[in-house]
């Protein structure tokens, strides 16, 4: 007969099992979906975000020691009279920012490692309270009834983060957020010692359990009136010519460029797609187009079938809220 032993780390030893951390996945999938929904109606820009990986850490030694200062807004919640942590990237709150006050979402122009301002600590709070908390809610709602998440403080340096002792194991929640061109992490930190006394919670049967199917109309009509509201230009194509390159050359301030005429019917394009055929004309002494006809997209295959998987894909989401 032969022993077989398994190694057993004592300076890690694993406190969260797989059905654990299975929970884990399920419930901060589910965040990630209504988090980055609510996020793009707000921007007015794509999001797409999904839980990346989860891991178990010494708290102190794997990930306060390991995260440098000023380069992550770090926002302490309380749960169950329990506190947790988020982690955002520094360069994706300020994006947000600039976004929300009527600027361009870019990440690159900002630097990675920077004290916050009053003014940018009040701008994660927003965050925090308009778009983390109702979501976090939503998706622990199973876990603890009539229990919320609320927010404790934000601070820069994790050297002042003290939810649990240094020596406990934690759960970190890797999500990867991508706006645009822009990829960036949010991370939540759960502390075994914070979810000990409702651990045996966090399992398959207790998540799906008041599961409803359907998104919420208040969610839904939220979305849709930032859809509507959502701006493109309406660009009428009045007539083009051909020049040489020498007479372009030679073009000033006052020349004119003879159009070809339109007799049939102008182009208007919106998003630069073509879309509708148009009729010139003059409406109350102002000029004015009518739309004679909808033109039909002209995309390869390839795109439209990719369109139809996106398309698809967000469905599906909604069908599994």
């Amino acid at each position: 007969m032969t022993n077989e032993y398994q190694l057993y780390d004592f300076d890690r030893p694993d406190k969260f099992s797989l059905e654990h951390m299975r929970s884990f996945e399920t419930i901060f999938s589910m965040f990630s979906r209504n988090f980055s929904t609510l996020l793009s109606a707000s921007l007015r820009l794509p999001v797409e975000m999904e839980v990346d990986e989860i891991t178990q850490i010494p708290f102190q030694g794997e990930y306060i020691d390991k995260r440098a200062r000023d380069k992550f807004a770090l926002a302490v919640v309380e749960f169950t009279e329990e506190q947790f942590l988020m982690q955002f990237d520094v360069p994706f709150i300020l994006a947000i920012q600039s976004k929300l006050l009527g600027g361009d979402f870019d990440t690159k122009t900002v630097p990675s490692k920077k004290d916050l301002t009053d003014f940018e600590q009040i701008t994660v709070q927003m965050i925090m309270e308009e778009f983390v908390l109702p979501n976090l809610n939503d998706a622990f709602e199973d876990i603890e009834e009539g229990g919320g998440f609320s927010l404790i403080e934000t601070v820069t340096d994790p050297q002042y983060v003290k939810i649990t002792l240094p020596q406990d194991m934690v759960a970190l929640i890797n999500m990867e957020i991508r706006i645009e061109e822009s990829v960036s992490n949010i991370q939540f930190v759960m502390p075994f010692l914070s979810v000990e006394s409702i651990i045996e919670k966090f399992n398959a049967d207790t998540i799906f359990r008041t599961r409803e199917v359907e998104t919420s109309q208040e969610q839904l009509a939220h979305l849709y009136t930032h859809i509507n509201n959502i701006e493109e230009d309406f660009i009428v194509n009045l007539g083009r010519a051909t020049i040489t390159l020498n007479d372009y050359e030679k073009l000033e301030a006052g020349d004119v460029i003879p159009l070809n005429y339109v007799t049939d019917g102008v182009e208007c394009t919106v998003g630069n797609k073509k879309k509708f055929e148009a009729k010139i004309g003059v409406k109350d002494n102002r000029y004015a187009v009518k739309i004679m006809k909808a033109m039909k997209w002209r995309d390869g295959k390839e795109e439209r079938e990719s369109k139809v998987a996106k398309l698809k894909e967000h469905i599906k989401h909604f069908k599994k809220r």
